[in-house]
């Protein structure tokens, strides 16, 4: 085995929050972990939330490879958190230097037939490893470099490279494509293999920056070709905002731009910077399914560039659905400063299908809003659009006064931890009040979340929250208070706690936004569900009893693979059934736990939506693309079509099952029903078998234009075959005749 012991290097580090799973070399050392707790072994090397992992063995010989295998963890747990997940694309790269590449084999998840070549198992709600293997036979080099699509969890714990050693004059393999990957330069990348764009709209495509540890670079120079009949209208690289005005008319009609960011390419904080810049394009002039290339290069401005690369375009002209009154739709966790740097944006947003804008709320003790914020915001409502206002609640009390020793646990001998206090409501608490509730006077949101992991982990502790094993050191307050509560029970003190602390957060809310001329608003928080104490504190039945929540906000941070997307239909199933009276709001994410095409985001909408969903929230505002804001596009033309079902209906239950292979989910709302047949797993030959019960003679037909009449359905239960004419799902309609 030529890669036995030999030196692996990576362009960044493993991350894994376990101090033995951050040690690259054991990816080279022969010995592998157990499949079922890998990632927590010491024979692994783990990366949490990073898009782009670069990895480079030297075999310190030129040798002729017949084969490169990975190990790679897969299988995401049921409850649909940090994903365990199988990578999105392994690339395999070949050198005779060790500084430039050619790309010699691969495996994506946009190849319909990838997963199935490469025998790689579908998650099924454990954890699993799979070695992915590449035949290499014919291409010889001495470096081997690996590049991987990471997911919310990506980990391996042994990489073997199979072959044997040649002349050091052997064949370089000059017929493999040249590519610009390293683990010594700088690399800009685009999170896709190809984008699509809009005719008709300005949308997001996100660059990310790869910079290893061993990077001195302090200058990133960007060359940009934009074809003819492509607009650039706006963005930025690295911090700075671009001039689209800027760009070099070339012989073929089209523009070359060139862009410059330096001081910050070395920072540690920028050596894995999965959003670089976000450039906003329009195909102006192009036409429905018009294919086309935009090619880069970048470099240090003093020599070395990398070779040209090509991203393909495709366009698409958006058709913008009727617009919804009551459901949300929006993009959740996007900042101001977002907003004001996308061209056109509300028209944009009107094409898509969206109804509300994003406002995360940012630190400080007041939210003052700038000119170009408050012009933002009154033209947004002025264009009929709600507001979502994201606030972190009690973590901006942290921030702000850090150094107020008094917010956090106290102890007996005069030291503290660096938690907050549970039972503290002294002065910077009735701040973090008054900014809470300011805030939200200001902006008047239809719609409010908090995000608030100030006791992460609580569930470990104490009921004082201080350490449970190590340091048994108590809180003098918490000690106090719970001395004065009337039942002897941790738990219940806790959930006491939380609800005293929320109530006095929502009820100067209300007041205060009512006293702005504001409009009551819809209150919920991150993964806040029915039946759950999150964070040991904030007991979701107590606060919703008392008004002071209204929906649950069950979080699923996944990167879309078959099983993905009916972990989140579940998901949302089970809330749903527990709050008969109320709604759900699942956060899920538009490319944070991986990327994936954007059929998979189109389904995963409509399996909130078809499910009892009422609105989504999105972590984060990163990976938003022109793909995934398209197939949210696709999915509002379902959702404005049925919006009176899935605003005053309940799920379907009962009156809905599924024959065999597939998978049924649906909303009713008297003798109408939304329905989302669905087969993601390719089990079912391409068709759906349905019972469906209504009550009065009724027709079943597609979501769409034209809306094709799939059945008639008479009085009582009875079984449809639903086709689904080679896409992995498909939306129906029941409605009496």
């Amino acid at each position: 085995m030529l890669s036995l012991g030999k030196p692996i290097s990576s362009a960044f580090p493993p991350n894994g929050q376990w101090k033995e799973a951050k040690n690259l070399s054991v990816l080279t050392d022969g010995e592998t972990a157990p499949d079922a707790t890998l990632w927590r072994s010491s024979k692994a090397a783990v990366w949490q939330y990073v898009s782009r992992v670069h990895l480079v063995i030297d075999l310190e010989q030129q040798a002729a490879i017949d084969e490169v295998t990975i190990r790679l963890l897969g299988g995401t747990q049921p409850g649909g958190g940090q994903a365990k997940s199988f990578p999105t694309m392994v690339e395999v790269l070949i050198s005779d230097d060790g500084v430039h590449y050619r790309k010699a084999a691969s495996y994506s998840r946009w190849d319909e037939k990838g997963a199935a070549a490469f025998g790689i198992p579908e998650d099924r709600g454990v954890a699993w490893v799979h070695p992915l293997r590449f035949d290499l036979r014919g291409v010889q080099g001495r470096w081997v470099g690996l590049r991987i699509q990471g997911t919310g969890m990506t980990a391996s714990d042994e990489i073997t490279v199979k072959g044997r050693p040649v002349g050091e004059n052997a064949d370089n393999g000059a017929k493999l494509s040249v590519d610009d990957f390293s683990v010594n330069r700088a690399n800009l990348f685009f999170h896709r293999p190809e984008v699509t764009l809009a005719t008709n709209a300005a949308l997001p495509v996100p660059m990310g920056l790869l910079a290893g540890e061993g990077i001195n670079q302090e200058r990133l120079v960007l060359s940009l070709y934009v074809p003819k009949g492509v607009e650039l209208l706006g963005g930025t690289f690295g911090a700075d905002a671009i001039d689209p005005s800027a760009g070099v008319a070339q012989e073929d009609g089209g523009l070359l731009y060139q862009f410059e960011r330096s001081s910050e390419i070395s920072r540690p904080e920028w050596r894995s910077r999965v959003h670089f810049g976000r450039l906003y394009f329009r195909a102006t002039d192009w036409k429905q399914g018009q294919e086309g290339e935009l090619r880069y290069q970048y470099g240090d401005g003093e020599g070395w560039t990398s070779p040209e690369m090509k991203l393909p375009l495709k366009a698409v002209t958006l058709q913008a659905p009727p617009k919804l009154k009551t459901v949300m739709s929006g993009q959740g966790w996007w900042h101001p400063h977002d907003s004001l740097t996308w061209p056109e944006m509300l028209e944009a947003y009107r094409l898509i299908g969206f109804n509300t804008v994003s406002f995360m709320i940012g630190r400080g003790e007041k939210l003052v809003l700038t000119p170009a914020e408050k012009r933002w915001l009154e033209e947004a409502r002025n264009a009929g659009f709600m507001v979502s206002s994201i606030d972190m609640t009690l973590q901006r009390m942290a921030q702000n006064y850090s150094d107020a020793q008094e917010i956090f646990c106290q102890y007996e001998d005069g030291t503290h931890r660096k938690t907050i206090c549970p039972s503290y409501r002294g002065e910077y608490w009735k701040r973090e009040v008054q900014r809470f509730a300011g805030a939200l006077a200001v902006l008047r949101p239809s719609f409010s979340s908090q995000d608030i992991e100030v006791w992460k982990g609580a569930d470990r502790v104490d009921f004082d929250f201080g350490p449970s094993t190590v340091d048994q050191k108590k809180c003098v307050r918490c000690e106090a208070d719970y001395a004065k509560y009337p039942v002897r029970n941790p738990s219940r003190w806790r959930r006491a706690k939380g609800l005293e602390m929320w109530t006095e957060l929502m009820t100067e809310a209300r007041k205060q936004v009512e006293a702005a001329g504001g409009a009551p608003f819809r209150a919920g928080a991150y993964n806040f569900r029915p039946g759950q104490t999150y964070q040991s504190v904030w007991h979701f039945d107590s606060l919703y009893a008392k008004g002071m929540i209204d929906h649950s906000q069950v979080a699923s941070y996944l990167c879309l693979y078959p099983s993905h997307l009916e972990i989140i239909g579940d998901l949302v199933r089970q809330d749903r059934a527990k709050i008969p009276k109320g709604s759900v709001m699942p956060w899920l994410t538009p490319g944070d736990g991986g990327m994936f095409p954007g059929e998979a985001f189109t389904w995963a909408v409509l399996e909130a939506y078809a499910n009892g969903a009422d609105g989504i929230w999105f972590w984060s505002n990163r990976y938003w693309d022109s793909d995934t804001l398209i197939a949210y596009h696709r999915a509002m033309h379902v959702v404005s079509a049925v919006e009176e079902i899935i605003t005053q209906g309940a799920p379907a239950g009962e009156l809905i099952a599924v024959k065999g292979e597939g998978r049924i989910s649906g909303v009713a709302h008297e003798g109408r029903m939304f329905l989302l047949a669905a087969d993601y797993h390719r089990r079912a030959n391409d068709a759906v078998e349905v019972e469906i019960t209504v009550k009065a003679p009724s027709e079943l037909r597609g979501i769409g234009e034209p809306q094709p009449l799939i059945a008639d359905l008479k009085p009582g239960r009875q079984t449809v075959r639903v086709p689904l004419e080679g896409a992995r799902a498909r939306a129906l309609l029941v409605s009496p005749k």
